[in-house]
């Protein structure tokens, strides 16, 4: 059975959004007739093998004329439950003279929702796509996919992240939003200590978001600047189990925004200035860990040149 006549709801919502305002008896008739077969042709080459999940309607390239945003995921017996309301397919259609036909469409991991709005500041709806790919840590599970027009005028995709649990700010006031991206910092602490922190900010800069930490320091710098009087209150605590666990928590803090701040080289200068005390005041299990955090982002920095050069 073809897996759009298995959806009879969606499919006759689909075929009603191109009958508009139809006569009655023969004619309407012959309407909903052409009306649904060139649904068809839109969607279903597209779409074969795939089960409609959902689809919204919005105005995303300018034109005046609403296209047809449609989510779909591949007709098989999902193992996972929670897969069956997950979608891994995005299909753009616009509305042209003969039907709807596809003017963009991209696969999807995980993705759970479609929101249509302008963040780019070009007074254009884009397509905001959440994905999750379940459990109990959404800063490891929830990502978003950015779609909208670049300064060409193209449907594009502007931003994507897996993970990062990504949220959108205009940070600077300009009517464009940033997108920050978080991470967690693990390290010895019980899993409800765990520190999250926002890793990357990205700008978008007419062609796609493009990474700018750098361009919002004086957004990191009142944020660094309170880890730091944490950091330099628990040097002053008694020298105690509890004292050095909190020294160990505010000091990796205290590196990991650093660290977003100003990248690696601010992250190694830092380490550097507050190895000598932290070697001396920390287990050697929690000074052990926070130095394999720091060679780890030193390591994971060497790489991508290497590959680069070769």
């Amino acid at each position: 059975m073809i897996p759009f006549l298995r959806h009879a709801p969606l499919a006759v919502f689909l075929a009603a959004i191109l009958l508009g305002g139809c006569g009655s008896g023969e004619e309407k008739r012959r309407a909903e007739a052409a009306a649904d077969d060139s649904t068809r042709q839109a969607i279903l080459p597209a779409l074969e093998g795939s089960v409609l999940l959902d689809s919204v309607r919005a105005d995303v390239n300018g034109d005046g004329v609403e296209e047809l945003i449609v989510t779909s995921r591949i007709d098989e017996e999902a193992e996972d439950a929670l897969l069956l309301d997950r979608f891994d397919r995005i299909d753009i259609y616009r509305q042209a003279a003969e039907g709807y036909r596809r003017l963009f469409l991209d696969v999807i991991d995980y993705g759970v929702s479609v929101e249509c709005r302008d963040v780019t500041g070009d007074h254009v709806p884009d397509i905001l796509v959440r994905l999750d790919a379940g459990g109990n840590n959404p800063i490891a599970a929830q990502g978003l996919h950015v779609y909208g027009l670049n300064a060409k005028g193209n449907m594009t995709l502007l931003f994507y992240s897996q993970s990062g649990a990504p949220v959108l700010r205009d940070l600077d006031g300009d009517g464009s939003m940033e997108i920050l991206v978080s991470d967690q910092f693990w390290g010895m602490m019980a899993h409800s200590d765990v520190i999250g922190f926002t890793r990357e900010v990205y700008a978008y800069d007419g062609e796609a978001y493009v990474f700018a930490n750098d361009a919002f320091a004086s957004w990191f710098d009142p944020i660094v600047a309170a880890r730091k009087k944490d950091y330099e209150q628990a040097r002053r605590a008694p020298d105690s189990e509890e004292g050095r666990l909190m020294l160990y928590t505010r000091a990796a803090e205290y590196l990991v925004w650093n660290l977003a701040r100003g990248g690696v080289h601010r992250l190694n200068a830092v380490w550097r200035a507050e190895q000598p005390f932290l070697r001396q005041k920390l287990s050697e299990e929690q000074f052990g860990d926070l130095e394999g955090f720091v060679d780890d982002i030193n390591e994971m920095e060497v790489k991508p040149a290497e590959q680069r050069i070769s």
